[in-house]
C-alpha cells in the first residue's frame, strides 16, 4: 500500500500543477503575456495553422519584409512535436497548451532524473517543482522554454550513458538532444551542450582512479557517437538553419552589447532579479531550497553526481562573471560563445543543478546521522560548521530583494525559523519511524515549494491581452486596399503590435521581426537611411527589421523603397518638416483621419518586364549602380553575375507586361506577354532554393537590384512559375533518414544481445535500503 501511495502523491502534485496552470489561464481570459508572445509566436502559430489546414507546408514566408525562409527561423519549430498542437487548436489556446506542455516536460524530466538518483518521492517533487517554475519563467519566450525544459532528461540520459556505455544509450541521448535542438532556441541548446560536457568531464575526473583508462575511453567514445547521431537526426532542421545563418546578419552594436550585460540581471544570494525593458522580473528565485545545499556536498551515496553538478554550477558562475571581469574572460573564450546575444541568459541553467543538489541535500540530511560534534575530537564537525555559516549568510541577506517592503521582516523570520528547523530538527529525523520520516520529507518539501511559489507567482507569464491587439483599422485598410503591393504599417504607440502584422493577417507588410535578417536586406536599408539612422534600427543589439523611426526611413530614399514595391505607408503621425521638397513630393497624402496614409509615387509593381540591364559583379557594385541609374530603374534593372542571351536595349521601351496569376507561399505563378526578349523582375527576395520554370522549362534566376529575382523570357505569351525547393531541406531529410536507417539495425542487434546476455546478480549489502529507494533492502547500488 505504501509503495503505491507515494507515487500517487507525486502524480497528484503534477496534476495540481496542471490544474493551477489552467485555472490561471482561465482567470486571465485565455490571454497571453504581451511581448514576444504577441510579436513572434502568435503570428507564427496563426500562419502555421492556416497554412497546414489547407494542405500547404509553409517553407517560405512572403509576408516578412521582402520575403524570407520560414522553416529555419528559430521561433517556428515546425518539426517540434509539441508545436503540432497549433494545427487543431485555436492559436491562443494552442500557445497556452504548448506552454503548459513545456512546463510538464520539465517537471516530468526532473522527476525522472531524481528517481534515477534514487531520491525519495517528497524530495523528487520538491526538485521537480523548483525546476517546473523555472521552466514556466522561460515560457515567455516560447522557444526558450521549449528548449530549456529538456535539460533534466538530457542530463539523465548522459548520466545513464556513462553508467552503462553502449549504443542504445548513445541513441537515446542523441534523440533527446535532437528534439532539444529542433525546439529552436539555439543559444540554450549550446549552453546545455556546454554544461553537459562539464558535467561528464567532472564525472570522468572523479572516477579516473577507480575506473581506469579503458572504461573511460568507452564512455567518451559512446558520447562522441551520440553527438554524431545528433548531427544526423537534427539535419532536417540543421542544414536549412546553417544556410539561413550564412545568408543573414547577426551584428551586435557596441552600445547594445554593453546594455545587454549591465541591464539584465542583479544577482543576489536567494535569487536573481531581471530588469528587461524597464520591467522588474523576480522569476529567477531559488529561495529556501538553498538551505539544503551544504548537506549535498557532504553526500556519500551521490558523491560523484554532486561533484558533477557542482562543477557545472561553478563553470556557469565563472562564465557569467567572465563577461564582467577581464581576469575571468578566459571562461568566455569558447567557440561560438560570443555568437549569441545576452550571455546572461545562461543563469537560467543554474536552476537544474541547484534543484538537484537541494534534493540530494534534503535526502542526505534525513538519511545520514549527521553529528553536530565529531565523536573523536569533540569539536563542531566541518559539515555542520559549513552549514551553519551558509545558513547564517542566507538569513542575513534574505531581505535584500525586499528592502523597503513591509513583508521583509516576515521573510527574515521565515528564513531564520526554517534554517533553525533544519539545523536542530531534521538531524533527528533518521531516528524516526519510516512513516514519520516520509511525512517530515513532505512537510519540508512543501514549505520550500510554497516559498518558491510565493515569489514566482508574481511573474506568471499568462495575462490578459490588450483588447485591440492586432485588430487595428490600419490592418483592415491594408488587407482590403493594398492588394499585392507592399505597405509599411507602424504602431509607435504600441510597438508590440507592429512586428509581424503581415504574417499574422497575410498582407505584404515591410515591417519585420525575426531571429535572422537577410544580409542583403540589412545592407539595403543601411544604404537607404545611412549609418547614423541605421543604428536606430538595431533593436536589442541585432537588426531584426524595420520598427519605428518611420519618418527617417520614408524621407531618406523613397525611390529605393519604391524598388521594393512599397506603395503605401500607414502611420499615426504625419511626415514631419524634415527632408527636401522632392522627398516630400514623392509621398502623396491619401488620407489624414483617423490615421495617415501616404502613397509612394516611386513604387514599382511586384512583377514587371524590362529589356535594358546593367551588369555588376558583387553587392557593392550593385548598390552603386542602383544609385547611379535610379532615374531609369523603372525601365531597366541591375543584374548581378548574370549572362542574358540578348543585348541590353539602348533606348528602353515597354517590352510587354507581367502579371501575377497566383501568389502562394512556396510558389508564384505569373502570365507574361512580351514582343521581344525581356527580363521578368519579381520584387521578392533572392534566396537559394528558388527555381524558375518558363513554360515548364528550367531557367536560371539572377539577382536583380541586389535584393530580388529576375528570369529571362523569350518573345510571346508564357507561363512563368517560381518554386521554392530548398536543397538544404531535402539534403537534411536525406541525412536524417540515412541516420535512422543505419542506427536501427545496430539498436536491434544490441537489444537482442542484451536479452540473451546473462545478468549478474546485484551486490549484496548489509545496510538497509534508504526510504523511497527503488532498490530492495538487500541490494543498494551506490553512486561511486
Amino acid at each position: 500500500m505504501r509503495n503505491r501511495l507515494l507515487p500517487a502523491l507525486a502524480l497528484a502534485a503534477v496534476f495540481s500543477f496542471l490544474v493551477l496552470s489552467l485555472l490561471e489561464a482561465k482567470r486571465a481570459g485565455w490571454g497571453l503575456y504581451a511581448n514576444d508572445i504577441y510579436s513572434l509566436y502568435l503570428p507564427c502559430i496563426t500562419f502555421i495553422r492556416e497554412s497546414m489546414r489547407v494542405g500547404i507546408f509553409p517553407l517560405w514566408n512572403p509576408y516578412l519584409a521582402t520575403g524570407a525562409p520560414f522553416l529555419p527561423e528559430p521561433y517556428v519549430n515546425l518539426f517540434y512535436p509539441v508545436n503540432w498542437l497549433a494545427i487543431p487548436l485555436e492559436p491562443v489556446r494552442a500557445l497556452l497548451a504548448i506552454q503548459v506542455a513545456t512546463v510538464l516536460i520539465g517537471f516530468s524530466g526532473m522527476i525522472l532524473y531524481a528517481r534515477y538518483l534514487k531520491l525519495n518521492w517528497a524530495v523528487t517533487v520538491m526538485a521537480a517543482g523548483i525546476f517546473g517554475y523555472a521552466v514556466a519563467a522561460e515560457t515567455q519566450a516560447l522557444y526558450a522554454g521549449s528548449t530549456y525544459c529538456w535539460t533534466p532528461i538530457i542530463f539523465l540520459l548522459a548520466h545513464r550513458l556513462f553508467d552503462r556505455p553502449r549504443f542504445t544509450s548513445s541513441a537515446a541521448l542523441a534523440a533527446s538532444l535532437a528534439i532539444c535542438f529542433i525546439a529552436g532556441f539555439y543559444q540554450f541548446f549550446f549552453y546545455i551542450c556546454l554544461l553537459l560536457c562539464i558535467y561528464l568531464f567532472a564525472m570522468t575526473l572523479y572516477s579516473w582512479r577507480s575506473s581506469g583508462f579503458r572504461p573511460i575511453a568507452a564512455q567518451w567514445s559512446y558520447a562522441g557517437i551520440a553527438f554524431l547521431l545528433l548531427a544526423g537526426l537534427a539535419a532536417t532542421q540543421l542544414f536549412p538553419t546553417i544556410e539561413l545563418s550564412s545568408q543573414s546578419v547577426r551584428t551586435i552594436s557596441a552600445v547594445s552589447k554593453t546594455n545587454a550585460e549591465t541591464d539584465f540581471l542583479e544577482i543576489g544570494v536567494l535569487g536573481i532579479e531581471g530588469h528587461m525593458f524597464g520591467i522588474l522580473l523576480r522569476a529567477y528565485y531559488f529561495g529556501s531550497a538553498l538551505f539544503f545545499f551544504p548537506f549535498a556536498l557532504a553526500s556519500r551515496n551521490h558523491r560523484k553526481t554532486v561533484v558533477a553538478l557542482s562543477a557545472a554550477l561553478v563553470f556557469l558562475a565563472l562564465f557569467l562573471l567572465g563577461h564582467y571581469f577581464q581576469f575571468l574572460s578566459i571562461f568566455t573564450r569558447i567557440p561560438l560563445a560570443d555568437v549569441f546575444e545576452r550571455p546572461s541568459r545562461m543563469v537560467s541553467f543554474s536552476f537544474f543543478p541547484l534543484a538537484a543538489l537541494s534534493g540530494i541535500g534534503l535526502s542526505e540530511l534525513s538519511q545520514m546521522p549527521f553529528r553536530m560534534r565529531d565523536p573523536d575530537s569533540r569539536k563542531l564537525s566541518r559539515t555542520w560548521l559549513f552549514a551553519l555559516l551558509f545558513i547564517a549568510v542566507i538569513c542575513a541577506l534574505a531581505v535584500v530583494p525586499w528592502i523597503g517592503s513591509p513583508h521583509s521582516k516576515w521573510r527574515l523570520v521565515f528564513y531564520c525559523a526554517f534554517g533553525l528547523s533544519i539545523l536542530f530538527a531534521l538531524p533527528l529525523a533518521h531516528k524516526l519511524p519510516l512513516s514519520k520520516r516520509n511525512l517530515t520529507h513532505w512537510v519540508m518539501a512543501l514549505v520550500v515549494l510554497l516559498d518558491v511559489f510565493s515569489v514566482s507567482h508574481g511573474s506568471s507569464q499568462i495575462s490578459t491581452p490588450q483588447p485591440d491587439a492586432f485588430h487595428d483599422q490600419r490592418v483592415e485598410w491594408a488587407k482590403e486596399n493594398a492588394g499585392q503591393s507592399r505597405v509599411l504599417v507602424t504602431f509607435p504607440e504600441s510597438i508590440i503590435k507592429s512586428y509581424n502584422t503581415g504574417t499574422m493577417f497575410r498582407f505584404n507588410n515591410l515591417t519585420s521581426y525575426s531571429g535572422f535578417t537577410l544580409k542583403r536586406w540589412s545592407n539595403y536599408i543601411l544604404h537607404a537611411v545611412g549609418p547614423n539612422n541605421f543604428e536606430k534600427f538595431l533593436t536589442f543589439g541585432f537588426f531584426y527589421g524595420v520598427f519605428d523611426y518611420t519618418e527617417q526611413l520614408l524621407l531618406a530614399h523613397p525611390d529605393l523603397l519604391g524598388l521594393t514595391s512599397l506603395q503605401y505607408a500607414l502611420t499615426r503621425d504625419p511626415i514631419g518638416a524634415a527632408g527636401t521638397a522632392d522627398q516630400h513630393m514623392a509621398w502623396h497624402t491619401v488620407q489624414e483621419n483617423p490615421f495617415f496614409i501616404y502613397e509612394n509615387r516611386h513604387a514599382l509593381p511586384r512583377a514587371y518586364l524590362v529589356d535594358r540591364y546593367v551588369l555588376t559583379r558583387n553587392e557593392q557594385e550593385s548598390l552603386e549602380a542602383i544609385e547611379d541609374n535610379m532615374a531609369r530603374l523603372r525601365t531597366s534593372v541591375v543584374l548581378e553575375n548574370a549572362a542574358p542571351s540578348f543585348l541590353s536595349a539602348e533606348q528602353p521601351e515597354n517590352p510587354g507586361a507581367g502579371q501575377i496569376d497566383d501568389y502562394g507561399l512556396n510558389q508564384v505563378r505569373l502570365q507574361v506577354e512580351t514582343e521581344r526578349p525581356a527580363l521578368l523582375v519579381l520584387t521578392d527576395s533572392y534566396y537559394p532554393g528558388w527555381q524558375a520554370l518558363v513554360d515548364g522549362v528550367r531557367r536560371p534566376i539572377w539577382r536583380a537590384n541586389s535584393l530580388f529575382r529576375a528570369v529571362e523570357v523569350p518573345p510571346g505569351n508564357h507561363e512563368v512559375i517560381f518554386k521554392y525547393r530548398p536543397l538544404s531541406l531535402f539534403a537534411g531529410i536525406a541525412a536524417t533518414l540515412t541516420t535512422v536507417l543505419l542506427a536501427t539495425p545496430l539498436l536491434l542487434r544490441e537489444r537482442r544481445e542484451i536479452k540473451t546476455r546473462p545478468h549478474p546478480r546485484p551486490e549484496i549489502s548489509e545496510k538497509p535500503a534508504e526510504s523511497g529507494n527503488f532498490a530492495p533492502k538487500s541490494a543498494i547500488i551506490k553512486d561511486n
